[in-house]
């Protein structure tokens, strides 16, 4: 007991020791006080259990031994322990038994048929058969819903798909729903099952208006004061309390990692989500760019085509222009010939006016001399023709 109070802190066996001293009660919800209630030495807890047992599995339970009774403070350094109760009862059966106070982001199923096939084939011994292997249970109680119906208790075992028939009764898990049994305490009670009447006392046994109800019901007496006499006992414990104060510690600040985690994965998701948006626009804005730049080389190749075709026609234009020089230096020398041509005829023009004046000089002139001639004929008596 000394060495277990070194691994608390001060404050927390403060706190543990000012419950005990307010008589407090311990609630059995809490996953380390369940197991502290069911699987402790005393002669109150063993008789717990076995009546726990009777309830779940519906038959007799003369003997649960323990098998794990330890609890490993790993939650104390911030890990999380496993609080099962490993048993075996009478008829060779392996049992495991836990409860669980709050819902995990896990699958709670998947982590219960784990655990149970763990059991199993941990219950097979080297070198026996098959056959050697017990009944196994995987009990799980949970505060919280887990079917969407109003029974307490459900029994899953491997069945066939077709015609329901079962394969193997031996592989059995048990989920006992507490939040149901709220639902129960609403109304107005005549009677109570066995399973019933424990989830009652684990969901809240620390409550006196509740052990008042219970007293009710004289079939339970003795269930109920071996349960009383038990919790009584634990909630004297020191330790008990230094290990449901750290439990609930650890349960706090690992809600906090979480919540802070699920900020840090919010916001993660948000940058990633801002990330890819970028991304897309960037994307997006590069397809543009690449759009464009397509466009710009067509329209680029567009220019050059249409600048190969301008100097093809500068070209022809030259060329053109070149045969209009000749044509033109052409007319030019053909406007010179004509000029040349046209003095000549000018000249020529000239010329045969001289000659004809020439030709009219001489022509009256030998009109002149033909008058004289005919006049001198005449005198002469000389007819001319």
């Amino acid at each position: 007991m000394k060495n277990l109070f070194l691994y608390f802190d001060s404050e927390i066996l403060e706190q543990a020791e000012k419950a005990v001293k307010a008589g407090k009660l311990l609630d059995l919800k809490s996953d380390i006080v369940f197991k502290t209630f069911f699987a402790n030495p005393s002669k109150e807890a063993d008789y717990c259990r076995k009546r726990l047992l009777t309830a779940v599995l519906n038959r007799k339970v003369v003997k649960a031994k323990v098998l794990n009774p330890e609890i490993v403070p790993e939650f104390i350094s911030g890990k999380a322990p496993r609080l099962d109760i490993h048993c075996t009862i009478d008829d060779g059966s392996e049992i495991d038994v836990e409860m669980q106070g709050r819902k995990y982001d896990d699958d709670q199923k998947k982590r219960s048929v784990y655990y149970a096939a763990k059991l199993m084939a941990g219950a097979l011994k080297e070198g026996k058969k098959y056959m050697s292997v017990p009944e196994v249970h995987q009990i799980m109680f949970v505060n919280f819903r887990m079917a969407d119906d109003d029974r307490l208790h459900h029994i899953y075992m491997f069945k066939e798909n077709e015609d329901n028939s079962v394969l193997q009764k031996d592989f059995q898990i048990h989920f006992i729903e507490l939040p149901k049994i709220k639902e129960i305490l609403k109304k107005p009670l005549k009677s109570l099952s066995e399973l019933e009447f424990w989830s009652i006392l684990i969901l809240a046994g620390a409550d006196k208006h509740v052990q008042t109800m219970l007293r009710n019901f004289p079939d339970f007496k003795e269930d109920l004061d071996m349960a009383k006499v038990n919790l009584n006992k634990i909630s004297k414990d020191k330790i008990a309390w230094a290990y449901k104060l750290s439990e609930e510690k650890f349960l706090y600040d690992w809600a906090a990692m979480q919540t802070d985690r699920r900020e840090k994965d919010r916001a993660l998701k948000k940058f990633e989500a801002r990330v890819y948006a970028l991304k897309s626009e960037v994307e997006s804005q590069k397809a543009e760019v690449e759009a464009q730049k397509t466009e710009v080389e067509s329209q680029k190749a567009e220019v050059e085509a249409r600048k190969t075709e301008v100097e093809s026609q500068k070209a022809e234009v030259e060329v053109q222009k070149t045969e209009v020089e000749s044509q033109k230096a052409e007319v030019e020398a053909q406007k010179t010939e004509v000029e040349s041509q046209k003095a000549e005829v000018e000249y020529q023009k000239t010329e045969i006016a001289a000659q004809k004046a020439e030709l009219a000089r001489r022509e009256a002139e030998l009109q002149k001399n033909a008058d004289e001639l005919k006049r001198k004929a005449a005198v002469l008596g000389i007819t001319l023709s």
